[in-house]
């Protein structure tokens, strides 16, 4: 509307043309936008200038992905380099990472990875990377953190606080790739969750107040035993319905992402009045508005700003460090002090807020030129320098607009101080050049991303005429050289169409750019290729595809049938038995197991109610309760979840697969043994003795088994199935029995075991580190992620993650039968050759030996 009373407003028509010199309805009025849009935009195939953008700015974009969706990770190397100088620093202050997502900045997401320079007093909230996704997808975000992971190995060792909100997707994806990392999740959201639930609920305004202030008050508890004592009080006198959704979404946030104790893991992290937030990564969204004028972008103009608005703040950082900067170094950190001599700062740094407008018209106003030996200079800043004096040397750094007020930076934010206070930016060597200023651009000129990088080597001198050879050679963006003639246009670049560099010429010569060239215009097919839902991305609302789906099986779904004929545990008329290996002789001595009560499936009769999957209300009664043994029905579906949500481990099979001894035959019966599994591989067992234990194979090949009441034996039953997942194909092979927390009591086996294989999963944990689990949180734990199917780790109580020193125990499985089954699997016979020179053993059964008395031959040795 109110471009529609700027457009009917135009002075100088008059009444019979009105109608046709200004738009008669709205319909005319979007298309005066669209045709606007056309004519500003930077270039008619953005997808073939971000690409082109990745030739020329080489070590700036890590990735780029246009199908299906487009998807591009990039960050300027120079920043990655500061970032991992300072985690690798002797530091007292935390060095946080705060991850966000910018809405309404162009047909696209984008989000920004933040840290805080933790060695300038103002503790500046620093972009590390960014990510522009159409979809807001676990995916997406992978991309981003596996592409840190590669520059910056280190982060994988680093317990550093990652603030972030309570996207579930994004938290498994940061724990995927740095397991140590401790995700906290921002206060904010909490409270604007909890607060739009208590509006859906109906609550008045006091309630909602009470409500929220009760959150509060248990986010503010010291520790979690003053939590649940605290909690106890409160929800005795809450409702039912807000009770049982604050027991589902909120509590384990607070008790695992959020909680004071948490928090306060961390020096000057911790605010009594907000708690955590990702204030910080608002702070630089912030930035990007402003620094787009709140308009949305094509994505090569927005990765363009981007790579200007990172090299801003390294050149700040460098200016800091040399204590010419508006960042000041905390004196303890003296020893970061860097010489002017030894400033790396960029040729051309841009103002954020004058990023776009040097982008689109590639203009030198409010452009502070850096160059190595000279004065640093502003020009034409709105004769913001009311004096023609120029400020000597780089001492003095005051300068003001025309409203004396200073230039908006960036909103620093300070644990002691959540309050933001914008910084102003300090410039110096300031000059009225006003009569240096470029020509006009063309206002229907195309291709202003090429133009503006042709502009910024100019700004460079990079431009060099070689009469000789009647050509220029052309120093890149990338400071790599290339030889350009005009009469053929030519240019040793890789660019199919007409490049910068061919740009850069024209305009050094003074020759005008043609814009007439026709283009393939990739973006157009990609969006034309769109359902109609799909065509806006970048969105508050996402669309119908932007995120995971959340897919709640049918009632008559397979997986919610009883399937009555499936075996969830080995069955047998017969007990179940285990059998010891006399050392002395091959015989097999048969032993009664204990009463495998650990071994009974729940059948869920037609009226009981379901829960998760094909789990009912009993298999959580039976979790819940402390002296509850979990069942088989569990473990198999605890497996299921994690191997859809990691389906990069291999092995997680049923329990079923675990052999039966029989009494008549005296041997162990195994029909459907354990398929062979590839590594990495993991899987939980039922070892024949009402023991749940959990066995992992490294990308190594090195086989492990966490047993929560290990005594450095196996049992047969764990043998056969150990020998049938890892050890196909060879004659024997070890067993590393690592050291690990040990359960206090009978009935917690189970849950250990699904704690040490969510720990493999997420961090590939094999023992080495010591790990101590909250027990008296596993079981509401083990709930809390069946019911959102999705694992997160288990609660610990142990903060600091130190080696686990001893020696590993190893047990050798012996596999001499041609079966490639283990020895204890039946009896063995061996080879009755005289003299005992044959060293040949089979199962009886392999041999074909019924007669325990008869002497036995290998096959050679009968021919």
């Amino acid at each position: 509307m109110i471009t529609y009373r700027k457009l009917v407003c135009k002075e100088g028509v008059e009444g019979p043309h009105h109608g046709v010199l200004n738009p008669r309805n709205l319909r005319q009025v979007k298309n005066h936008q669209a045709n606007a849009r056309v004519t500003n935009s930077l270039g008619k195939d953005d997808i073939y200038n971000i690409i082109q953008l990745a030739h020329h700015l080489q070590g700036f974009v890590g990735e780029i992905t246009v199908y299906p969706d487009l998807l591009t990770v990039f960050a300027l190397p120079e920043i990655m380099d500061t970032f991992q100088e300072l985690i690798q620093s002797n530091v007292s202050s935390p060095v946080c990472l705060v991850y966000d997502t910018t809405f309404n900045l162009g047909d696209f997401y984008v989000s920004p990875l933040v840290f805080r320079h933790v060695l300038f007093e103002q503790g500046p909230w620093i972009p590390l990377a960014f990510l522009i996704h159409e979809r807001k997808q676990q995916k997406c975000h992978n991309r981003l953190f596996e592409f840190i992971a590669d520059k910056i190995p280190i982060l994988k060792s680093k317990d550093i606080p990652f603030i972030t909100d309570r996207e579930p997707a994004l938290t498994n994806s940061v724990l995927k790739f740095f397991p140590n990392f401790t995700v906290l999740h921002c206060w904010n959201h909490i409270r604007r969750d909890f607060k739009e639930e208590l509006r859906k609920q109906g609550a008045n305004p006091a309630e909602m107040s009470l409500y929220l202030n009760n959150w509060k008050t248990l986010s503010q508890c010291e520790d979690e035993d003053q939590f649940h004592s605290t909690y106890d009080e409160f929800t005795s006198k809450w409702t039912t319905s807000v009770k049982q959704y604050f027991d589902k979404h909120i509590k384990n946030d607070i008790l695992q992402y959020s909680g004071r104790w948490i928090i306060e893991k961390f020096s000057n992290l911790y605010d009594p009045y907000s708690g955590v937030t990702n204030n910080p990564s608002e702070s630089i969204n912030s930035v990007l508005k402003r620094m787009t004028g709140w308009q949305e972008l094509p994505v090569d103009t927005m990765m363009l700003s981007l790579f200007y608005l990172q090299n801003f703040y390294f050149s700040e950082i460098q200016r800091g460090r040399a204590g010419v900067g508006n960042y000041k170094l905390k004196s303890k950190y003296r020893e970061a002090r860097l010489e002017k001599e030894d400033l790396n700062i960029p040729n051309k740094v841009v103002l954020p807020e004058k990023i776009i407008e040097y982008v689109k018209t590639a203009s030198k106003d409010d452009v502070i030129t850096v160059k190595s030996g000279k004065e640093t200079t502003l020009s034409n800043h709105d004769s913001s320098c009311k004096s023609p004096n120029k400020i000597n040397g780089l001492e003095k750094q005051e300068l003001e607009d025309q409203d004396d007020q200073p230039l908006v930076v960036e909103p620093p934010l300070t644990p002691a101080n959540k309050t933001l206070e914008f910084q102003s930016l300090d410039l110096s060597n300031c000059s009225d050049q006003s009569d240096q200023s470029p020509p006009p651009r063309p206002a229907n000129s195309k291709n202003m991303t090429q133009k503006a990088m042709a502009r910024l080597v100019l700004d460079s001198n990079g431009v060099t005429h070689v009469p000789e050879c009647n050509a220029f050679v052309v120093t890149g963006s990338n400071n790599q050289k290339y030889c350009v003639t005009l009469n053929p246009e030519t240019c040793q670049c890789p660019s199919v169409s007409t490049c910068y560099h061919i740009i850069a010429v024209k305009l050094f010569v003074g020759l005008a750019v043609d814009d007439k060239k026709t283009e393939v215009s990739l973006r157009t097919l990609s969006k034309r290729s769109l359902k109609r839902s799909d065509k806006k991305s970048g969105r508050k609302r996402p669309r119908i595809n932007d995120i995971d789906p959340d897919v709640i099986p049918a009632p008559d779904s397979l997986i919610n049938t009883p399937q009555p004929t499936k075996m969830q545990t080995p069955k047998s008329k017969k007990k179940l038995r285990f059998a010891l290996q006399d050392k002395k002789s091959p015989s097999v001595l048969p032993e009664l197991s204990l009463p495998a009560k650990k071994r009974i499936t729940l059948r869920a009769t037609e009226d009981e109610k379901r829960w998760v999957g094909r789990l009912t209300v009993k298999h959580k009664s039976l979790i819940l309760d402390k002296n509850g043994d979990l069942c088989s029905d569990i473990m198999d579906a605890v497996q299921c979840m994690l191997h859809r949500q990691f389906p990069d481990v291999n092995g997680m099979h049923s329990t079923s697969h675990a052999p039966v001894w029989m009494d008549d035959e005296n041997r162990w019966r195994n029909e459907k043994p354990f398929p062979e599994t590839m590594l990495p591989a993991a899987q939980v067992h039922h070892n024949g003795k009402n023991h749940w234990v959990t066995s992992v194979k490294s990308e190594t090949g090195q086989v492990y088994l966490f047993d929560s009441l290990s005594n450095g034996d196996l049992s047969p039953s764990l043998e056969i199935q150990l020998a049938a997942l890892y050890g196909l194909g060879k004659t024997k092979f070890p067993v590393k029995l690592p050291a690990i927390q040990q359960q206090t009591n009978s009935h917690d086996c189970g849950l250990h075991a699904i704690a040490n294989l969510v720990e493999f999963c997420f961090g590939r944990f094999i023992g080495k580190r010591n790990i101590m689990y909250n027990t008296q949180y596993l079981r509401d734990h083990l709930v809390y992620c069946l019911e959102r199917q999705l694992f997160v780790p288990f609660p610990k109580i142990q903060t600091k993650v130190k080696t686990n020193k001893k020696k590993l125990k190893s047990v050798i499985i012996q596999c001499n039968c041609r079966c490639a089954r283990p020895n204890c699997m039946e009896e063995m016979v061996g080879c009755d050759w005289p003299d005992n020179e044959c060293q040949v053993w089979r199962h009886r059964s392999c041999a074909n030996q019924a007669d325990a008395d008869a002497d036995w031959l290998c096959t050679p040795h009968r021919q």
